[in-house]
Order: structure tokens, then C-alpha cells, then sequence
């Protein structure tokens, strides 16, 4: 029973930013407060924003929908039976709260439109030494081209060694 929901800490939401270049091309970055961001999901995100007047401009090829991955987000949202049954104690999919889901992205992409104003963006690159570490740097060494990316970032400084992380080349 300590398993089972039974009410919010803090709500949870699905937040869109709305971008166009020049020629009008839309991109929609979606952040939305869930532990996964099924593929299914936001097919049907598409077809729905197909069906708006308003936002029919804004196909699949310009969506870009992530999970924050709380913890304390719902599950039997997913469009895979595994992560189904893998994201909580009772598996299965609910269909009410699928479509829950599906209109707020939809509405968080309206919300973005219509509030969209002119903007100017300007780019920038630097190098964020020790702001990333590599929590899984064992696995990643097995990987064949390993060597070549520590390679190529090895003007980065190491970490300073952990117990939890002692390579100092996880920063790298």
C-alpha cells in the first residue's frame, strides 16, 4: 500500500518553448515533469497539433519532447509494455491518463505559440571544466571509441577522485 499514490508533492508540468527562423520554420522544445517521454506519446502529440489550424505548421520533424525523469511522476503512460510494467507497482496502460498527458504537451505548445514574440538569439561556445563527471566511467570504457573521446578532450582538467567517482578522468 506505501507503494501507491495517493495524492502530489508538487505539481508537475509540461512547459514548451516555441522558436522560428527566418523562413518561418518552427522548432518546439517540450520539457515535461515525467519519469520517461514515450515515442508514442508525442506521435500522438503530432497528430493532434495536425488538426489545429493554428498549430498545424509544427510537424513531428519540429518537436523536441524530454522528460525531466522525477521520480514522482505517474506511470502506465507509456506506449511499451515493459516500461509499463517496470515504472511502477501495477502494470498496465491507462488510457484516461495518456490522453491527460497528450493534451497538456498539446496545450503547453499552444501556450507557447500564442504567447511567441520576435526575439534575437545569439550563440556562444566555452568549455565548462569539472561541470559534467561521467557517473558510469567503468561501462563507458568498454565502449571501442573511448579512447578516442578521452583523447580528444584531454585539455580538460580531471576530477578531483571520490570514493563514489575515483577516475579522475571522468571529467573528460
Amino acid at each position: 500500500g506505501g507503494k501507491m499514490s495517493r495524492g502530489h508533492w508538487t505539481r508537475r508540468f509540461a512547459r514548451a518553448l516555441y522558436l522560428e527562423d527566418a523562413a518561418g520554420v518552427p522548432l518546439v522544445l517540450v520539457s515535461c515533469d515525467l519519469w520517461n517521454m514515450p515515442g508514442g506519446l508525442i506521435d500522438v502529440v503530432a497528430e493532434r497539433l495536425a488538426r489545429d489550424p493554428a498549430l498545424r505548421h509544427i510537424g513531428r520533424e519540429h518537436l523536441l519532447v524530454a522528460a525531466t525523469h522525477t521520480h514522482h511522476s505517474q506511470g502506465n503512460f507509456c506506449s511499451s509494455a515493459a516500461c509499463n510494467d517496470f515504472a511502477q507497482p501495477l502494470p498496465g496502460f491507462d488510457p484516461d491518463l495518456f490522453e491527460f498527458l497528450v493534451r497538456r504537451v498539446v496545450g503547453a505548445i499552444g501556450d507557447a505559440v500564442e504567447q511567441r514574440r520576435p526575439a534575437r538569439a545569439l550563440r556562444s561556445q566555452a568549455t565548462l571544466a569539472g561541470f559534467f563527471r561521467n557517473r558510469s566511467l567503468e561501462p563507458f570504457l568498454l565502449n571501442p571509441e573511448a579512447a578516442d573521446i578521452l583523447a580528444a578532450n584531454a585539455a580538460l582538467p580531471e576530477c578531483t577522485p571520490t570514493a563514489m567517482f575515483p577516475d579522475p578522468r571522468a571529467c573528460r
